[in-house]
């Protein structure tokens, strides 16, 4: 599938575009299936553990988290941050349909980007509630200026209601990050994210992005963007997935390593061997999230990291944690 030169301006200017109609339900039904088998493997880690009564298996896949949720909060987070990737999942991440669109913002010269997140957002979950920020706040300031474009892809139709994305049209501009917050120290201190003050959004249309399942949602590395909060009964589930150039730095080196090398324009029958990857990427991932010896259903982050880049209070922690 590629896209109109009208998308790509658009894309530019707006910093977002959403695609209709790039998947068919058969498309996604097989990352769903390996998504539900690895909602068990946590509900099942979970019970044994003492921390939920049931495993909840009379529920669909679209409410079993929120059960699983409401008798333990951390649930959504430990999934998004302990679960690896599937075959399923990566097929798609590297799927022609995908990397075809991608090649007109960054080239043909692709890989995927460090971070990838498939997130269960339960209803009225302040822990799976992310606020305005840019994706490249996370990096380290020289990330700032790669080209990494997200696509936001849900796996049900999302509407206002259920938490779908916030964006400020032609935020992205100029190139650059406004200043962000650590939420920990302002809200819930079990949060890992990072956030941008309304006072100090760039000037746009907010735009209420609903989408239907089978259409995808690009952003660009520097929009500015949140997700709403989840009051439907159901789970809004997404998959987070992000690309760019080989050649540019990830923003974050020594921390993850990079993602998978998955187009070569100097080889155009190289193919990713993607499961490869995600073996030594949910390695180093680990180490990231710093769970080590701690309690392996501590869904925290060691954020302080890019924590430190934006507050100073962060700043010797991070210093300790590369030493």
């Amino acid at each position: 599938m590629a896209l109109t030169e009208a998308q790509v301006a658009k894309y530019e200017s707006d910093g977002f575009l959403i695609v209709e109609d790039v998947f068919k339900d058969n498309d996604l039904e097989l990352v769903i299936g390996e998504i539900e088998n690895q909602v068990t493997v946590l509900a099942d880690r979970l019970f044994a553990a003492g921390k939920i009564t049931s495993k909840y298996t009379d529920r669909d896949w679209y409410t079993r988290m929120i059960a699983i949720a409401k008798e333990f909060d951390e649930a959504p987070g430990l999934f998004q941050v302990s679960t690896p990737m599937g075959q399923e999942l990566a097929r798609l991440w590297s799927s022609d349909t995908l990397l075809n669109m991608v090649e007109q913002f960054i080239g043909s010269d692709i890989e995927g980007g460090a971070i990838w997140n498939v997130r269960p957002k339960v209803p009225e979950n302040a822990l799976m509630t992310v606020p305005w920020h840019q994706d490249s706040g996370y990096l380290a300031p020289d990330g700032q200026y790669t080209a990494q474009p997200a696509c936001w892809i849900p796996l049900l139709d999302v509407n206002e209601e259920m938490g779908c994305l916030q964006v400020v049209r032609g935020g992205h501009m100029p190139l650059g990050n406004t200043t962000h917050h650590v939420e920990k120290k302002t809200g819930d201190s079990r949060s890992w994210y990072l956030y941008i003050q309304e006072d100090d959004l760039p000037s746009g249309d907010i735009i209420t992005c609903e989408l239907k399942k089978g259409s995808v949602l690009f952003l660009h590395e520097n929009l500015p963007h949140r997700g709403l909060w989840n009051r439907s009964n159901y789970v809004r589930w997404a998959i987070d997935v992000r690309w760019q150039r080989p050649s540019d730095p990830t923003g974050l080196e020594g921390v993850l390593i990079r993602g998978p090398r998955m187009r070569s324009s100097d080889d155009p029958s190289f193919r990713p061997d993607m499961m490869r990857w995600a073996a030594e990427e949910r390695k180093k991932y680990e180490e990231w999230v710093n769970r080590g010896e701690s309690d392996p259903l501590d869904p925290s982050i060691d954020g302080s990291w890019y924590f430190a880049r934006w507050d100073s209070d962060f700043k010797d922690a991070a210093l300790e944690t590369e030493s």
